[in-house]
């Protein structure tokens, strides 16, 4: 599987680079003791590469603009991250006072500290809309799930922490990639959707296609790291929507939140991470299209 995943980084690269000097990085890349680490290096290069060489014209300073900018995206899944726990902690003095008051908190609890992906998920969009505006990020259909995608996957290297991703690092690694691939397919129809001011259809494609995205690669993880005795594949579509809203009727080891101690955040993070990059992609989008048409 590691040559797959070094495969997919290599894409990234300008093709001249990539025909220079591919094979090199692939078996350096191959033979690394740490390969979370390096393939994360490695593709944080190579999208410094792709976005700085997009245009031949690009300034210098335009080029350390671009750097900067990817340098704040590749904040954005921590800051996420953090974002998510620090919230479900938030609503633990909420569902104690509950308790205090004779509630039986005891399914309530994982629906409401699901919630919130909510304010997160609202927060990334608005943050994804004010740098698509800006319109500092080039090809930002392809930049932003990349350097979202090196992002996730510092997160699964940290020793410890990493498990904030899933259970299983591997499979979490397949299923962050999986992520990126879908996302950047998805991104190239919104910008055509939105610099064309079909707003509805852009925000309806969003919806299915994110939605359609993320279950796969829900499905992606649990296939890679559990096991079909303990979680019966007939459930499969149903796995994304469970773990993100915390209602399970038993889908793994036919018991209560399995399933969400085997995911953990990677749902939630992922829904979050597309929100933000569709927001960015069609508010770039407009931006360049009410541009042209100010140049008429």
């Amino acid at each position: 599987m590691r040559r797959w995943l070094v495969d997919r980084v290599l894409i990234l690269y300008p093709h001249a680079i990539r025909d220079r000097y591919g094979e090199e990085i692939r078996e350096l890349l191959t033979d690394s003791p740490t390969p979370v680490r390096d393939l994360a290096d490695v593709a944080w290069c190579a999208l410094i590469d792709r976005i700085t060489r997009a245009r031949e014209s690009m300034s210098l300073a335009r080029a350390r603009t671009s750097a900067r900018t990817l340098g704040k995206l590749l904040l954005v899944p921590p800051i996420c991250t953090v974002a998510l726990v620090t919230l479900m902690m938030a609503v633990g003095p909420v569902l104690n006072m509950m308790v205090a008051l004779g509630v039986d908190t005891a399914r309530a609890a994982p629906v409401v500290h699901s919630s919130a992906v909510v304010p997160v998920g609202l927060l990334a969009w608005w943050l994804g809309r004010r740098v698509g505006r800006n319109g500092a990020v080039s090809a930002a259909w392809l930049a932003a799930p990349a350097t979202l995608t090196v992002g996730l996957l510092l997160i699964t290297g940290l020793p410890g922490a990493g498990i904030v991703l899933g259970e299983d690092r591997n499979s979490s690694i397949l299923a962050v990639l999986c992520w990126c691939a879908g996302v950047a397919a998805l991104g190239p129809l919104l910008r055509v959707l939105a610099g064309r001011g079909r707003t509805a259809t852009a925000l309806l494609t969003a919806t299915a296609g994110g939605l359609a995205l993320l279950t796969l690669t829900t499905i992606t993880y649990v296939v890679s790291a559990v096991e079909p005795i303990r979680a019966p594949r007939q459930y499969a579509l149903y796995w994304y929507l469970s773990s993100l809203s915390g209602v399970d009727p038993g889908l793994v080891d036919n018991g209560y939140l399995q399933l969400a101690d085997a995911v953990k955040f990677l749902p939630a993070l992922l829904t979050v991470c597309t929100v933000y990059v569709f927001a960015l992609v069609t508010a770039a989008a407009r931006s360049r299209s009410r541009d042209r048409q100010l140049l008429r």
